[in-house]
């Protein structure tokens, strides 16, 4: 087994329903990909004190059912099971190998029976059709022809003990099948360049040499690897990923040693084409061909900063994108037919805490709207998304209350520059070479054990030194590595964003993996300055015992517009910053220290009062940060211009 494809191992006790007591001892039953894909094991582990030897035997428990449920796979197979049937009763990865193995058997036929017919081949099933229309156009006539060699088969063959196995088969080698659980989730799309991969790999192995397959981020290198699923007695691959402007760089004599096998032009057709396959489209390849001539369109066409950002991990993206857009969609009209099949549902249950008139207000327009566009004949997923849209517009007029069906979220914040020592923020290793949590880690180990949505955000300047901790977090694996080795899965729950001003320094490799969002300078304070005063309840100035006329948030929103602006401006033009400052940020530091200060226990003794609290925020806001030349020109500015406030 490998770190990547098993994430967790369930664990039960020999009776569940109790606690476990001093003399029972813990056994590990099942195991699970990261996609939820369970296996049970016939032969329990135990978990004893030493952990190689437990992994030992959970490494061979694991290969020998799977090696069991293949064999009995085929064999059903072999009696002509539905693939329909045989895929509700066995795990993805046993049906890829018996289909393969049918596959094989059903062919090799083929070309026994009919050498010169054609249409001989055309079996009635669509698995491996694309290996199968290119079999056909190699003109075949014999088994030991080359191209049926090349071509990866799946047969049963006699081990040391006469037990027949699964044994994989390329050119010469007969390689046995490893058993090692892969789970369901498909990690790359087998395209010719890849079949090419294989033959190489193979031949590598037959020869004992060292494999190191090159190309770029995204193309699955690693995947390819790891596909054949194999077990050699010694084998040892090396991946470089290198980018298509580049040259490769190596040391020669490291280069002597491995059998180089090329992903620099991977098929990009026919990965896309089972990235719509898989994700559910019809017609995937006109929709493949399609994305394809837009990329190509817009390299040619726009400048060369942007034409580099559609390479193949960007498209893969926008398939997976297009994906999650149709998944939300369907969920959403699934529950607005609920909601239609059942009048009783009108109103949602989270209205419970709205006021009695704008939850009756709310249901008899939801039930208006239902019942004329129904009688004009609206399509029920129009009808859904319209109705859909009406209730969450009415939903913002209620009360405070209502929001509570809304899911809480948690963000938590941290700038990594904080510290000199990386370690005190992503973990390290003491004395004793055990793990040390650093910050982030704990942080991140946190959110993971809690079942509530969790935003982490790193806050700071973008520099290689702290984002080479995240490439696998960024990746398509969601994932930590710990210094002492050991990986821990990010949930769907937990979700990591990094906030930075510029991204120059930033390496490309996890560029490529971020989704970017750039929030343009239209934010000004005077938007930040009425949401604020909006959150903000609506407070009387007591003044000698009488409240005065003026709202504390009337005064406050003078007080901004007749100062800020020329603040701002001075501290532009007339002052040298020791650190990059925005307009935004020293604003909302002034909010920040005014929420503080105006805070519900205190008691104003009039406008002057807010006046002067709002002054002294302003005055540690916007000049908290400058040198002390600066400062004294900063106080003869706001002196001069002391009659604004």
């Amino acid at each position: 087994m490998n770190d990547k494809t098993v994430s967790d191992i369930n664990v039960t006790m020999k009776n569940e329903n109790d606690k476990l007591t001093e003399n029972e001892k813990i056994k590990i039953v099942a195991v699970k990909s990261s996609d939820g894909e369970k296996i049970s094991l016939n032969k329990k582990v135990f978990l004893e004190d030493n952990v190689e030897e437990w992994l030992r035997e959970l490494k061979s428990a694991v290969s020998e059912e799977i090696s069991e449920l293949s064999l009995r796979a085929i064999h059903e197979v072999e009696v002509n099971m539905p693939f329909e049937e045989l895929t509700q009763k066995y795990p993805t990865q046993v049906c890829h190998l018996s289909t393969l193995y049918y596959w094989s058997m059903e062919i090799e036929s083929g070309i026994q029976k009919l050498k010169h017919d054609r249409k001989a081949l055309s079996i009635q099933t669509n698995y491996l059709r694309d290996l199968l229309d290119s079999i056909c156009q190699r003109k075949i006539k014999e088994c030991s022809d080359f191209e049926w060699r090349r071509t990866i088969k799946c047969y049963l063959l006699p081990d040391a003990d006469d037990i027949p196995k699964p044994h994989l088969v390329i050119l010469n080698n007969n390689l046995p099948y490893g058993g090692e659980f892969s789970g369901s989730c498909p990690n790359i799309i087998v395209t010719p360049a890849t079949d090419k991969c294989f033959l190489f790999i193979a031949q590598a192995i037959y020869d004992i040499q060292a494999v190191c397959l090159v190309g770029p981020t995204e193309v699955g290198k690693k995947e390819t690897l790891m596909l054949p699923n194999v077990n050699p007695s010694v084998a040892f691959f090396m991946t470089v990923t290198v980018q298509l402007s580049s040259d490769w760089h190596f040391p020669q004599k490291v280069k002597s040693v491995f059998r180089t096998v090329s992903l620099i032009k991977p098929d990009a057709f026919w990965i896309l084409k089972g990235n719509f396959f898989s994700s559910g489209f019809k017609g995937a390849n006109f929709l493949a061909g399609r994305l394809l001539e837009i990329a190509s369109l817009a390299r040619n066409h726009l400048p060369s900063m942007y034409s580099s950002r559609f390479h193949l991990s960007s498209l893969i993206s926008t398939v997976k994108r297009a994906f999650q857009i149709q998944l939300s969609r369907d969920e959403k009209s699934w529950e607005k037919l609920e909601n239609i099949l059942r009048p009783e549902s009108q109103v949602s249950t989270s209205t419970s805490k709205a006021s009695l008139g704008s939850t009756s207000r709310q249901s008899q327009i939801s039930s208006g709207a239902r019942n004329s566009l129904s009688a004009a004949h609206v399509k029920k997923t129009d009808l859904k998304i319209l109705i859909q849209a009406i209730e969450e517009s009415l939903s913002l007029g209620m009360d405070a209350d209502t929001f509570s069906r809304f899911q809480t979220l948690k963000l938590v914040k941290i700038n990594p520059l904080t510290v000199d020592d990386f370690e005190l923020m992503f973990g390290g290793l003491d004395s004793n070479e055990q793990l040390v949590d650093g910050l982030f880690t704990s942080v991140f180990k946190k959110a993971n054990r809690n079942t509530s949505k969790t935003w982490i955000t790193l806050d700071a300047s973008v520099n290689p030194g702290w984002m080479d901790y995240l490439v696998s977090a960024v990746s398509k694996n969601r994932m930590i590595h710990l210094k002492n080795g050991d990986i821990i899965y990010m949930n769907e729950n937990v979700k990591l964003f990094l906030e930075t001003d510029n991204i120059q320094s930033a390496s490309p490799t996890i560029l490529s993996k971020l989704g970017l969002i750039y929030v343009d300078g239209i934010v000004g304070w005077e938007l930040l300055a009425k949401t604020w005063i909006k959150t903000r309840k609506n407070r009387k100035i007591i003044a000698n015992g009488n409240p005065n006329l003026n709202d504390m948030e009337e005064i406050l929103m003078q007080c901004f517009q007749t100062t800020i602006e020329g603040v701002v401006k001075f501290l532009k033009t007339k002052v040298k910053h020791s650190t990059y400052v925005t307009e935004v940020g020293m604003f909302t530091n002034c909010l920040q220290m005014l929420t503080l200060l105006l805070s519900d226990k205190l008691e104003l003794a009039g406008n002057v009062h807010v006046k002067k609290l709002f002054l002294f925020c302003l005055i540690w806001a916007f000049g908290g940060h400058l040198n002390e030349e600066d400062r004294k020109s900063f106080s003869s500015f706001l002196l001069e211009s002391r009659t604004n406030v």
